[in-house]
């Protein structure tokens, strides 16, 4: 997990550069760096919208430290990832093994970042479009409707109009007529 360090670190960077070339450049750099796989993996599970980790700022702060078994550590980036979106249902359980991991790294920088691959807040001043330039990450687009058969036309055709008076005497004059059949019959 020794990636950890630098990509949290270049997202601080990326956070304190002013302007977008600017941040468009240092994006650019460290993806051409050795780390480059496990920066597109966090890249990737940050901005993808159809990644949900069920994980919320709130059930991060209320979820408390356990002491884990040296056993359930993740080895790499790639491990932690794949824990956090096998277990989006944002289970207290879930949220307290990730929460133990990060507390095992002293460096602030380290847990702040598996705080947001857990929880999916970040903010370092580049958009989904800005990352979706070096890596694919897939986006919702609005859908417009269109006809199925440009040949049909339909038209609106002349409306009847009834007035409930009308329909109210006629009513009352089929009653009237029944009536009339019935004592006629007798």
């Amino acid at each position: 997990m020794i990636n950890l360090i630098e990509i949290s670190l270049l997202f601080e960077s990326i956070k304190n550069t002013n302007g977008t070339n600017a941040k468009k450049s240092l994006l650019e750099l460290a993806l051409n760096s050795e780390y480059s796989n496990d920066l597109k993996i966090v890249l990737n599970h940050l901005f993808n919208p159809m990644i949900s980790t069920g994980i919320s700022k709130t059930s991060w702060k209320s979820a408390n430290v356990k002491i884990l078994d040296k056993t359930e550590k993740f080895y790499s980036i790639e491990e932690l990832v794949k824990f956090v979106q096998e277990n989006n249902t944002g289970k207290k359980e879930t949220v307290e093994r990730i929460k133990s991991f990060a507390n095992r790294f002293e460096s602030g920088y380290e847990q702040l970042l598996i705080y947001q691959i857990a929880t999916k807040d970040i903010n370092i001043g580049i958009s989904t479009t800005t990352v979706s330039k070096y890596i694919h990450i897939p986006k919702f687009e609005i859908m417009l409707g269109e006809r199925l058969n440009e040949d049909v036309d339909f038209e609106i055709k002349d409306t009847l109009e009834v007035q409930k008076v009308e329909v109210v005497q006629s009513v009352s004059k089929l009653e009237v007529d029944i009536l009339d059949e019935l004592d006629s019959t007798k």
